[in-house]
């Protein structure tokens, strides 16, 4: 306990004099470390701490007062007297009472005739020290109120075990578009989509700080994207993680178009350069190798000409036959005239012509369906962008792509036999998969990895019919 260099003043509320005269005997020891004050009716008491020149450490209250007494009494001096700690001191053994005046704010309830200069002094002094420690409890958490409210960046407090929100601060409430009361009604599902277990510190024991960017939605239904900083914290008695929240929405969205703009570029240029091969080496190819044969009516020897002619003409035709497999290759998909279904078949084809991994395709989309150029573009790259890993990674010998339709969702499932997914292994954190995840939350889905068996990996991706995006 800190030192204190004035003697304590302890307010004895008692109108019994023997009373009085007993309990100043108990505190005889210690007569250099207090000074006491003595009232003998509530009234009397009331004018005293109305006194602003008066101040006490703590109230030794008996409980019968001729101007009042018992339950009626503890409450009105506790709003008397708060925040000063008050000891109740009474002649009558009462289990129930005591109990019941330590929950009304009383800090202890001792009996008159177990009384002794030990107990009577030590709760005092723990009496006044818990005071002193609730204190500066108080100055700290509206410390921590000023700065969590006043904090320039949006703040929300959630409780880790039900997740529901226990506070936000001003700036959150701007940012989601709901009031204080409403908020506090949400859990912080309500307002993140796509919860990301990477992200949430119940995969981390509640220990230490955890981010990424994760998508949120606002009272509208608008989509944002936020870099999320949790940390974990004790919010009232409780487990509880703080967030601090940026909104990246628009730089998200600016990285998309960038992304966007240099495939749409790779692929002009990709088409460009597939055209030139076919309307100019080919074309020029298929002229040498006619010429070629007409060279039989100007040569002497018939027999050898014809075998030189052969030879080269078998080369030009593999030649030929090789360029135009370059051409179709280097031509990227069709993606503005082309449905996925026809897209994927292409990219399978061509999967399994460059590689020895046995690509499978289940396709169940029906003809008839069209889809959003937004959601057909960004699940065929996503997909892409799936099979690069399998093939670069995976070291799998056979991967089964499924696509259809399930309860107004769109679902792509990319399976393969390989080695699956390590703990240690960055192959679910890369940028190419980064992009995948972002752009799946773009179009309101979901996206899992998942083992199969210790061996191999399967990833699906939802993405709703009626999605907002």
């Amino acid at each position: 306990m800190s030192k204190k260099k004035e003697p304590y003043r302890v307010l004895i509320v008692e109108d019994n004099p023997g009373d009085y005269l007993l309990i100043q005997n108990y505190l005889e020891g210690y007569q250099n470390l207090y000074e006491t004050l003595n009232t003998k009716t509530f009234q009397q008491t009331k004018s005293l701490f109305r006194n602003s020149d008066e101040h006490v450490d703590v109230v030794l209250l008996d409980l019968t007062l001729p101007d009042c007494r018992g339950e009626e009494l503890i409450c009105e001096m506790i709003k008397l007297a708060e925040p000063t700690p008050i000891i109740v001191l009474t002649g009558y053994e009462d289990i129930d009472f005591s109990i019941k005046s330590h929950s009304m704010g009383v800090s202890d309830y001792l009996l008159k005739d177990e009384l002794s200069t030990n107990r009577l002094w030590k709760s005092i002094l723990y009496s006044i020290e818990r005071k002193e420690v609730n204190k500066r409890l108080e100055d700290s958490e509206k410390r921590y109120k000023k700065l969590f409210q006043n904090n320039p960046s949006p703040m929300i407090i959630y409780d880790s075990e039900n997740r529901r929100i226990v506070d936000s601060n001003v700036e959150a409430l701007k940012m989601f578009g709901y009031t204080k009361d409403k908020i506090l009604t949400l859990t912080i599902d309500d307002i993140r989509v796509n919860d990301d277990q990477e992200h949430d510190l119940r995969s981390y024991g509640m220990r230490g700080t955890v981010g990424g960017i994760l998508t949120y939605m606002n009272d509208e239904g608008t989509l944002m994207f936020m870099e999320e900083n949790a940390h974990a914290i004790e919010f009232r008695g409780r487990e509880s993680v703080l967030m601090l929240l940026n909104n990246v929405t628009d730089k998200v969205n600016l990285q998309e178009k960038i992304i966007e703009h240099s495939i749409r570029a790779e692929e002009q240029e990709r088409n460009r350069i597939a055209q030139e091969i076919h309307d100019g080496i080919i074309q020029q190819l298929v002229a040498c190798g006619l010429f070629t044969q007409n060279l039989h009516d100007i040569k002497e020897d018939p027999e050898l000409l014809d075998q030189k002619i052969s030879k080269l003409f078998e080369l030009i035709q593999k030649i030929t036959d090789e360029t135009r497999h370059l051409s179709h290759k280097l031509k990227s998909a069709e993606i503005e005239t082309m449905s996925l279904s026809e897209m994927t078949s292409q990219l399978i084809k061509q999967l399994q012509q460059s590689t020895k991994i046995d690509f499978v395709l289940k396709d169940f989309i029906p003809d008839e369906m069209e889809l959003n150029h937004l959601v057909k573009t960004n699940l065929y790259r996503s997909l892409q962008e799936l099979c690069n890993n399998i093939v670069k990674h995976s070291g799998a010998i056979k991967a089964i792509i499924i696509m259809e339709i399930v309860d107004q969702q769109i679902f792509l499932s990319v399976s393969d036999d390989g080695v699956g997914l390590k703990e240690s292994d960055n192959q679910s954190s890369g940028i190419g998969i980064a992009n995948v995840k972002r752009r799946v939350q773009k179009l309101g889905g979901t996206i899992q990895f998942i083992n199969i068996n210790g061996r191999g990996l399967k990833v699906t991706i939802d993405i709703p019919l009626n999605s907002k995006f």
